[in-house]
């Protein structure tokens, strides 16, 4: 199921959970003992449903994040392939200029303009990591767990309210209500979730 129809699926419940008041009140009054038992039992079980979408949802973006780690792990590869070769041709390229720099700067070379001297730096790639803090494997990583985290806090909760947990039912209500940053960890992950929901709906 995609995260675009998991999301639809929520919006549905929250829905849902701003109708029941009326819902109980009309069968109430009608007297519908059919309708008022759906009802409440619908009340029973929403708050689990959306804290159980939510997980899903949650589930669904850590897949597509591991998909995007394992993309990047391709196209590192790739170019890693091309890099070996044309690092190779440089080294190569720079043992025969090097040798001629040098040579003309010992013969003087007055005002030089068309030429420009050359310099060759090698460092360890791990000394350019500083410089490269936000790149896509480590953003990724952020995010999966960011992702986990929110999965993990999710699960007690579920567990509390398929067991009648008051604690744990007033949060996922409160959450129907107000939203589900309101949740513990929740309201990072979310920011993550939109990111591949707009992906998702403009692919």
């Amino acid at each position: 199921m995609t995260l675009k129809t998991l999301t639809a699926t929520g919006e549905k419940l929250r829905t849902e959970w701003r109708e029941l008041p009326k819902r109980i009140d009309t069968a109430l009054f009608q007297g519908d003992k059919d309708a008022l038992l759906t009802a409440q039992i619908r009340e029973r079980q929403i708050p689990y449903e959306i804290l159980l979408n939510l997980k899903r949802r949650a589930e669904a973006v850590a897949e597509q994040i591991r998909a995007d780690m394992e993309a990047v792990e391709r196209q590192r590869e790739a170019i890693r392939a091309k890099l070996v070769p044309a690092i190779e041709a440089l080294e190569n390229a720079w043992r025969k200029l090097e040798p001629l720099q040098r040579e003309y700067l010992s013969l003087g070379v007055g005002n030089e303009t068309e030429l420009a001297y050359w310099r060759v730096e090698k460092a360890p790639y791990g000394e350019q990591i500083a410089y490269a803090i936000d790149n896509r494997t480590s953003r990724l990583r952020r995010e999966l767990e960011t992702v986990q985290q929110a999965i993990a806090n999710l699960d007690p909760l579920l567990k509390g309210v398929a067991e009648g947990d008051s604690k744990s039912i007033a949060l996922a209500q409160q959450a129907l209500r107000e939203g589900e940053g309101l949740l513990p960890a929740i309201r990072a992950y979310l920011s993550v979730e939109r990111r591949y929901l707009t992906r998702e709906t403009q692919q």
